[in-house]
């Protein structure tokens, strides 16, 4: 097959810059989710059975259920992020890359990929590792390597001039989706309010007005989608706002409800667990970018609910 061979170890590029990296936390999800859009599969085995995107999924059990063999690192170049993770192989003695996000793109500066290279490299060695080495073999849909393999179209910015249409700014969140950090998070952030102001309406009303709210999003959202030429731009944020609205139906007054809402809704969102993922790759148009969130508020809400019932006990 094509491949194209990645050694790195030497620190070579590590000569001549600092390189920041260092171990993914929990709250970096966000940020890595982001930067999961557009990447690279260094693991030939795993490209070849799972396809090139990394499941978010296996991310984030890797917090809760670690694995020794499994590192994720982010590190920064001046304003560049990059996120890696590898594995140590059963000897211990050869570390693999599996991925690097975001992609190379030859139009680009890739000083911060470069810098993850040996940063993997450095971490690996550290753990006892003799070489580092990754291949990238990646597929199209007919299932024959793609010559430009190595370079990926990332989505593009929503300019500021598109909010004057109303549609758009409210698909973007009044526009809080054009936040450079973590835009699902503050489109998530701007609910809490209208959340505040619908949470004395009697449950059955509130329902609806979260049902109406979803159905107009279809076409919101589906609207932004087709302007952007993007499903799912990361600054389409209603689904998130109606999806936090949704989390709280039949909920507790109380900070601590709204905090602890806000925090298993952008979990479930990030996580995608089936499934959410299965929706989210399957469905397109506005009704797929609703129905995710949807899906994601419906677990979020059920947690909510067995939280409650056991405080009640």
């Amino acid at each position: 097959g094509c491949g194209v061979p990645c050694v790195a170890g030497e620190g070579k590029f590590m000569q001549h810059h600092e390189i920041h990296a260092r171990s993914v936390k929990l709250i970096d999800l966000p940020q890595v989710t982001r930067l999961l859009e557009s990447g690279v599969m260094l693991d030939s085995e795993q490209a070849f059975t799972n396809g090139v995107d990394l499941n978010s999924a296996a991310l984030i059990s890797n917090f809760l259920l670690p694995q020794r063999s499994l590192y994720n690192l982010l590190a920064r170049v001046e304003k560049q992020a990059v996120f890696g993770q590898f594995r140590l192989r059963h000897d211990r003695h050869q570390a693999q890359i599996v991925y690097i996000a975001p992609g190379l793109d030859y139009d680009q500066d890739n000083t911060a990929w470069l810098h993850m290279l040996d940063a993997m490299a450095a971490e690996a060695g550290r753990r006892g590792a003799h070489t580092t080495t990754g291949v990238a073999r990646l597929r199209s849909f007919s299932q024959r390597c793609r010559p430009r393999h190595m370079t990926f179209q990332r989505a593009p910015a929503i300019p500021i001039a598109l909010l004057k249409n109303p549609v758009h700014l409210l698909s973007t969140g009044l526009g809080s989706g054009l936040s450079p950090v973590a835009p699902g998070t503050m489109g998530t952030l701007v609910a809490i309010p209208i959340y505040l102001g619908l949470q004395s309406l009697a449950p059955l009303l509130y329902l609806v007005v979260c049902l109406a709210m979803f159905l107009v999003g279809i076409g919101l959202c589906g609207a932004t989608s087709r302007a952007l030429r993007a499903h799912d731009h990361a600054g389409i944020v209603w689904d998130e706002i109606v999806g936090y609205l949704l989390t709280m139906v039949a909920v507790p007054r109380g900070w601590v409800w709204v905090a602890l809402g806000f925090v298993l809704f952008r979990l479930f969102d990030i996580w995608k667990p089936w499934p959410i993922r299965f929706f989210d790759r399957g469905v397109q148009g506005g009704l797929g970018i609703m129905l995710d969130d949807l899906l994601a508020a419906l677990y979020a809400s059920l947690v909510l609910q067995a939280a409650l019932w056991l405080l009640q006990r």
